[in-house]
């Protein structure tokens, strides 16, 4: 099998892809992550988002669309949602 010039990682796992990161890293392979990222300083290069304000962005969308006092689901995967994610929703609950 050939070696890549570079490898571009959408990490699904902030923790557990450490180690793939390392043995990319250690190939001398030059590592680009997108859209999430990893615990880890071999990225070459990070591209994301600043989930914050997209966070901030939407709720005022949100706002928008359906109006104030609301009530909002969230459906996320397990173990997602956190106190973050409250602090992200502070738009959707302001007056």
């Amino acid at each position: 099998m050939r070696k890549p010039d570079a490898i571009v990682l959408a990490a699904a796992d902030y923790k557990r892809l450490i180690p793939v990161a390392d043995e990319i890293w250690a190939a001398g392979i030059p590592l680009i992550t997108i859209d999430s990222f990893i615990e880890s300083t071999k990225p070459l290069i990070r591209i994301g988002t600043d989930n914050y304000t997209a966070g901030v962005q939407a709720g005022d969308t949100l706002i928008e669309i359906i109006g104030k006092g609301k009530n909002l689901a969230i459906i996320t995967r397990e173990n997602m949602y956190t106190s973050e994610h409250q602090k992200l929703l502070s738009p959707v609950n302001r007056d």
